[in-house]
């Protein structure tokens, strides 16, 4: 009887402590709130969720954002710039943040990839004037790019000559180059980059760019390529019958059909028919 009745005593007294805490907590002042500061962040994503290179940057972006000394607002919002015609959802989009974020103020913008950043810099006046603009994963960066000022960011700069000279050195046979990409705003991007690195570097390689082949078609040409040759493959994306297919699923597709190895640049797509090379990761 005695060990039940000091264990309710106990049940009551943490419950009134508790109660203390909750209505001293309640009495503090409402300025204890701001101590720490709010911020709001609009984070525009060129591509979808799923994709796995800017779910990387996306991701270290949080984990900056979340042991920052700011509490974060992190508006997200999603282009699918990789699914649908840049042109087409590009004033569709324009509408819709024009509505949906009247009367709200961002502290900073926060984009990733190619898309997102033509995108603001061609509607930045009129949905977000005077907010600083942060970028992340941008390919060929032009001057241009940054002409509205008060914008920086990281560029996208793959490693492309070392992944060249580590597949040369592991397959010196080999002296000729097929690079497979999309026509994608950053498949254009990715191209320019390379094309200009080919151009500084003497690789001993014959080059040839294979653009935005189908699927089918891309299979049908691995198969015919002679042992003297070697493939390297950027994210790349395919609609077959109405049908996404991802780029680690295009690349494992013509890998199957492929007698040459693979090479990438972006980590990623490793194991997906990319035996490897020098990677960038998103995060």
């Amino acid at each position: 009887m005695t060990d039940r009745t000091t264990l309710s005593s106990c049940r009551i007294c943490s419950l009134l402590l508790v109660s203390l805490l909750i209505v001293f907590c309640l009495a503090l002042p409402s300025n204890c709130l701001s101590d720490v500061r709010k911020k709001s962040v609009f984070y525009l994503n060129s591509y979808h969720n799923g994709y796995h290179w800017s779910d990387g940057l996306l991701d270290g972006v949080r984990s900056v954002l979340n042991n920052s000394r700011y509490r974060v607002d992190l508006q997200i919002e999603y282009m699918d710039a990789k699914k649908f015609d840049y042109d087409i959802i590009s004033p569709n989009l324009l509408a819709l943040y024009k509505e949906k974020f009247k009367g709200k103020e961002f502290d900073i913008i926060i984009l990733s990839d190619n898309d997102a950043l033509n995108f603001i810099n061609q509607h930045r006046s009129e949905l977000f004037p005077d907010i600083p603009v942060v970028f992340c994963g941008i390919n060929d960066l032009m001057d241009s790019d940054i002409a509205t000022g008060n914008i920086t960011g990281v560029v996208e700069v793959y490693d492309f000559i070392s992944t060249l000279e580590t597949a040369k050195t592991l397959h010196p046979e080999k002296n000729r180059l097929v690079i497979l990409i999309d026509n994608s705003t950053a498949g254009r991007a990715i191209r320019r980059q390379a094309e200009k690195l080919l151009a500084q570097y003497d690789t001993d390689l014959q080059v040839e760019f294979w653009i935005q082949l189908s699927l089918e078609e891309a299979q049908k040409r691995v198969r015919k390529l002679p042992d003297d040759t070697f493939l390297f493959i950027a994210p790349y994306y395919q609609t077959i019958n109405g049908q996404f297919y991802t780029s680690e699923e295009v690349s494992e597709a013509i890998y199957r059909h492929s007698s040459v190895p693979i090479y990438t640049s972006w980590e990623f797509m490793v194991g997906y028919g990319a035996v490897g090379g020098k990677v960038l990761s998103g995060f």
